[in-house]
């Protein structure tokens, strides 16, 4: 039977799933906002990342009121920018440990890449690059090299984790920043799976950072979701097939946006006058 699904940002998204089980109003479906939820994740990673360089990493492209807004998770566009930045960078550093190239100076020898793997990774490189883009074929992470960076740069994150707490707490925000592309990627192709593997990934740090309206809310969306298929078959079918937990403007792959975020963008901004 159809249902409505409706999007609220997290106070309200409470509030009605109270009256919705008060009411006993059984087809509505109560969908929390995916952008003010990440808003508050990177909120929550810039609060365990206070005092380890990252404020003054950031300074040297962002002023300071800048930068004190996107560790706050505010400044979304800026804060994601910069975090994917420092991300690459540090992972161009875990890259070097396993390389061939550095293998004496920082890798364990043996289980380094060779040169045949770094050529292997370029033309791989540029087969994806050059070839036709079939976004339903998943193949090409199933690639044997693939496999094989992933694996060593594990073990190069598990020694730094084991030998330093600075490294540790930086392998951390690798990973972190990781769940932050996980839940934009789930947001943006509709992929209902990934988005609510990504949120389970927040709800540790959310809670360890006293973002606790969120933790539990998150939590308790996460039970409701995963009743989804036996309680509402039909909108789940309707995320998995279609890719509706996201709104589109378009038919192109990459053009899904929270509806929280559309809700911002248009209805809101369209009844704001001019003083705010």
């Amino acid at each position: 039977m159809p249902c409505a699904c409706i999007t609220f940002n997290q106070p309200l998204w409470l509030k009605a799933v109270e009256i919705t089980k008060v009411a006993a109003l059984n087809n509505i479906v109560c969908h929390l906002g995916g952008f003010h939820l990440l808003m508050s994740f990177l909120g929550s990673i810039g609060s365990v990342m206070l005092g380890s360089g990252l404020q003054e990493l950031m300074g040297f492209v962002y002023g300071a009121d800048t930068v004190e807004h996107m560790l706050a998770g505010k400044a979304v566009a800026r804060a994601i920018r910069a975090r994917l930045l420092i991300q690459s960078a540090l992972t161009t550093l875990l890259l070097q440990q396993i390389t061939h190239t550095f293998g004496d100076a920082g890798g364990d020898g043996e289980s380094s890449l060779t040169d045949d793997d770094v050529g292997d990774i370029a033309n791989l490189c540029t087969t994806v690059a050059e070839g036709e883009r079939d976004y339903d074929n998943t193949d090409i992470l199933q690639c044997a090299i693939l496999q094989k960076v992933d694996q060593q740069l594990q073990c190069v994150k598990q020694r730094l984790s084991a030998s330093s707490r600075t490294a540790k707490l930086w392998v951390q925000y690798i990973y972190y920043v990781d769940v932050c592309n996980m839940f934009i990627v789930a947001e943006r192709t509709g992929n209902w799976h990934l988005h609510l593997q990504a949120v389970h990934d927040m709800l540790n740090l959310l809670a360890a950072t006293g973002h606790t309206h969120y933790s539990k809310c998150a939590r308790l969306y996460l039970q409701m979701m995963f009743d989804l298929p036996t309680d509402h078959p039909w909108l789940y079918d309707v995320f998995i097939r279609h890719g509706f937990n996201s709104v589109r403007r378009s038919d192109r792959f990459w053009s899904g946006l929270s509806p929280d975020l559309v809700i911002e963008q248009t209805l809101m901004k369209a009844i704001k006058g001019r003083s705010g």
